[in-house]
């Protein structure tokens, strides 16, 4: 038995046993291992492409789900996140939106005939700025979008 659970049994048996010596029930108390806090930064760069550094991932921020069809600056503050292995049908952006890919996520987006004309629909004025929580290749979230006949990300033909 190794040390870490050898622990918890002698913690939960001597719970047992103040019940059957008091009389009152008693919890055992077992030992808890926390996850690793996720990174709250994701990394910014200027018009030009050059690193600006890591910036605070805002407080007011949305998860994307399966669910999700719209990325819309005004329902939320314009700042979404992937985390895991996501898929979603269209999606369409509004406004200036703002998407973090976190370590390890992947997102895949897909507009199937007659759903979309694009996997992520960006047209007009709006806008979609996509960042990384790291640059490197191997901790990397991705993103993958297609469409069966128009752009993975894009508008409707060629005026957007």
């Amino acid at each position: 038995m190794n040390r870490r659970l050898h622990d918890a049994w002698l913690i939960m048996m001597a719970g047992v046993l103040l019940v059957s010596t008091l009389g009152v029930p008693v919890l055992p108390v077992l030992p808890v291992q926390t996850a690793q806090a996720a990174s709250t930064t994701y990394r910014d760069y200027d018009a030009a492409g050059q690193f600006i550094g890591d910036v605070a991932i805002p407080a007011s921020i949305t998860q994307i789900t399966s669910a999700t069809t719209v990325l819309d600056e005004a329902v939320t503050s314009g700042w979404y996140y992937v985390e895991g292995a996501v898929t979603c049908n269209p999606l369409t952006v509004t406004g200036d939106v703002h998407l973090i890919l976190m370590d390890g996520c992947a997102l895949t987006v897909a507009a199937a005939s007659g759903t979309g004309p694009a996997g992520i629909c960006v047209e007009g004025t709006d806008s979609l700025t996509i960042y990384a929580q790291s640059d490197d290749p191997v901790l990397m979230g991705s993103l993958r979008a297609s469409a069966a006949y128009g752009a993975g990300i894009g508008g409707i033909g060629y005026a957007t």
